[in-house]
């Protein structure tokens, strides 16, 4: 294959400098469009996990000094990997929180558009190395791009501010394709440094992509798809057996390692969902085939954004589709590999969309649905029905067909751009949104939930009171709604407060919902500790916090239930017992801020020796993150010499 020493195929030479300034103004008019049409989101509000994920921002702007910031860094909750590159994103914003929200989804937008042309970029490469016509190999990565960056499903990585972790990984993946495809050029003309170039776009997207978001990691099964589909019939270079061996098969057994450790005991990681492994297995098809209804598909009342309203397989045929979805996705596999190199095109669209939907649409224990999954995914699908469109342009033979086929391409743009912009404008509205979900969304417990806090915080009690009523009828075993009457009714006395002996027993026997239990137990103490809770409660809160440690099936929230009961006991003073259950909260998952606190605790009762063991263990803790520690040395250090001054007596040896 001939390639140029700068990349370009021949064929683009061959256009008008007009030619080709229209087509750089046609990227820069997309991506102006994606901004237009997103705008009216910005002046959305903060959601769901935005504000456990970010509320470590309100101390950080309190003490932004070098160690906050690096505990605020290294100390995210979305993973075992904390995603420190979108926290750090996060930190630089500190000023802003929780007073402005429309700078963070103003921020996230431009960071959409920004991967927006990169995947143009990259698109291009791709184009000029599979040696597209001239004005298609332009054409059509602009197309695919633009249609990426203004659709509809792209709305929640671009509008909820946490979901720039979604975006921040997408952004290093798409510029380590980027690097990739620049060295598969480059080894295509002999150049010995193209695997170097190629090797430092996995490291790239991979590596420093997987500090954003663990998605990341998937970056050399996408290569590895693009290998065996688009880019199968070039030559390869001469040590590309042991450098596939290196960086795309053990990235990918690494993947599929950590995969079947879930798949071999799931038992720990499925202790607080709400379905099991197998029943996850039987859904995740359905859910695949619904991204791409609403991916190709959209309609303004479809794209919302809770989806735990979504039935579970619980069998072949319950639901009906649950079969013939599994069905048609195993055919879908079959037909791309074994025809991928018959149909190269058809099978690089089912092939990297799979792939990127591995991690989050497999085994793991993930909620079902959530449409800023197919962030990456869905740049394969948009160049293939671009590919396909242009190739059934090309082979018309009449000039009125190809004016039909750039037609009808026009109007599908447009009005996946008006979808995008009516439910951008919803979302420019919080309160509005939550309502609207909560009346769409009459099965969706989260939606109902949220409406009750939404309306609690505009002032409608009365409303918020009958909602949650009425919720706790449908749902006679949640306790998630009588505990959000509750957080009202401590606070207005004229709503009564729910019936404590049904609450304990929702609570004691609670099954699902769980994080909303969690959440509003800890939304009640809150409450408590600040003194905003003037009526008070019909029994001490330590009795509900009781009752959720006690409940087996919530250990999936094993440290923040105990968290919760030891603040309880510490807000009625049962200080001894409270310094119990924090450490079996440490034990759980040791952090320094826990440690920290449970020794200030027992300073502030006089419990030198507890103190002191608190000091030692997180001094010396082999589970703490070294990271962790060296971010609170000044806290240590001045603990120690408390307690020195204090002369509480020596660890015991």
């Amino acid at each position: 294959m001939d390639i140029p020493p700068d990349g370009i195929p021949h064929s683009w030479r061959a256009l008008s400098p007009r030619a080709q300034l229209l087509a750089g103004l046609a990227l820069y008019l997309a991506l102006a469009l994606g901004a237009w049409i997103l705008q009216p989101g910005t002046s959305g509000g903060f959601k769901f996990d935005d504000f456990p994920n970010l509320g470590g921002l309100e101390a950080l702007k309190s003490d932004p000094g070098p160690d906050q910031l690096l505990q605020f860094i290294v100390g995210g909750i979305s993973s075992p990997l904390g995603r420190p590159l979108s926290m750090a994103s996060f930190a630089l914003q500190m000023h802003d929180w929780p007073s402005d929200p429309a700078s963070f989804i103003r921020w996230n937008l431009l960071l959409h558009l920004l991967n927006g042309a990169l995947l143009s970029w990259v698109l291009l490469r791709l184009a000029a190395l599979l040696q597209l016509p001239a004005r298609a190999a332009l054409l059509v990565p602009l197309a695919s791009a633009a249609l990426w960056t203004c659709a509809p499903i792209q709305l929640t990585s671009a509008l909820y501010v946490v979901q720039r972790m979604t975006e921040l990984s997408a952004t290093f993946v798409f510029a380590g394709l980027l690097l990739y495809l620049v060295g598969r050029e480059r080894a295509l003309r002999g150049d010995r440094h193209g695997l170097l170039w190629m090797s430092l776009g996995l490291l790239v997207g991979a590596g420093v992509g997987s500090l954003a978001k663990e998605n990341a990691a998937l970056m050399p099964l996408l290569v590895a798809v693009l290998e065996f589909t688009l880019l199968a019939r070039l030559r390869r270079p001469a040590a590309w057996r042991p450098w596939a061996s290196v960086f795309l098969l053990l990235p990918a057994l690494a993947i599929a390692g950590y995969l079947a450790l879930v798949l071999v005991n799931p038992g720990p990681a499925y202790a607080g969902r709400e379905f099991t492994l197998g029943e996850r297995l039987l859904t995740e098809p359905r859910v695949l085939f619904l991204y791409l209804y609403k991916l190709l598909m959209p309609w303004p009342s479809a794209m919302r954004l809770w989806y735990d309203d979504f039935p579970t397989s619980t069998g072949l045929l319950q639901p009906w589709t649950t079969l013939p979805a599994l069905l048609a996705l195993a055919a879908l596999l079959a037909a791309a590999l074994r025809w991928r190199e018959r149909f190269p095109l058809a099978a690089f669209a089912v092939l990297w969309f799979l792939a990127a939907h591995l991690l989050e649409s497999s085994v793991l224990p993930l909620e079902l649905v959530f449409e800023h999954r197919n962030y990456v995914a869905s740049a394969g699908v948009w160049f293939a029905l671009a590919c396909g469109a242009q190739a059934l342009a090309a082979r018309a033979s009449a000039a009125h067909v190809r004016a039909v086929v750039a037609t009808l391409g026009a109007a599908y743009f447009a009005l996946l751009a008006a979808i995008t912009w009516q439910v951008a404008t919803l979302w420019g509205q919080p309160f509005a949104l939550t309502a609207w979900m909560g009346e769409r969304l009459p099965d969706s417990r989260r939606a109902q939930s949220e409406l009750i806090g939404a309306l609690t915080a505009r002032g409608h009690a009365e409303a918020a009171v009958r909602l949650a009523q009425a919720a706790a009828v449908r749902w006679p075993d949640d306790p998630s709604y009588p505990l959000q009457q509750m957080l009202v009714s401590c606070q207005v006395a004229e709503f009564a407060h729910p019936p404590a002996a049904d609450l304990l027993r929702r609570i004691a026997g609670a099954r699902s919902n769980v994080n909303a239990v969690v959440q509003h137990l800890d939304d009640l103490l809150s409450l408590l500790e600040n003194a905003h809770c003037p009526v008070g409660l019909p029994l001490p809160v330590s009795a509900l916090t009781e009752a959720a440690v006690k409940n087996a099936a919530l250990r999936g929230q094993r440290q923040n239930r105990l968290l919760l009961h030891a603040r309880a006991l510490l807000l009625e003073q049962r200080t001894a017992e409270s310094l119990e259950f924090y450490g079996r909260a440490a034990d759980a998952d040791p952090k320094m801020i826990l440690l920290l606190h449970g020794a200030i605790i027992a300073i502030d009762v006089g419990d030198l020796p507890a103190a002191r063991a608190w000091q030692v263990r997180a001094e010396s803790d082999p589970r703490i993150e070294p990271l962790d520690r060296w971010s609170h040395r000044a806290n240590l250090t001045a603990l120690r010499q408390k307690l020195d001054e204090l002369g509480a007596p020596p660890a015991s040896r």
